[in-house]
């Protein structure tokens, strides 16, 4: 788990900057909120599609 770490984290810090940068563009910062469990779940699937 501790090496996966690395690796999805930095993927995940990716994925949110480029979507802070859309947000900024269109000037929505509170209506693309997401619940925990969404981003949760959108980070185990960006890892396991690196592994797979």
């Amino acid at each position: 788990m501790r090496c996966m770490n690395g690796i999805y984290v930095y993927v995940h810090h990716n994925h949110y900057g480029e979507r802070a940068r859309e947000r900024e563009n269109e000037g929505e910062k509170k209506k693309e909120r997401k619940s925990k469990r969404e981003r949760k779940r959108e980070r185990l699937f960006l890892a396991k599609a690196i592994f797979l």
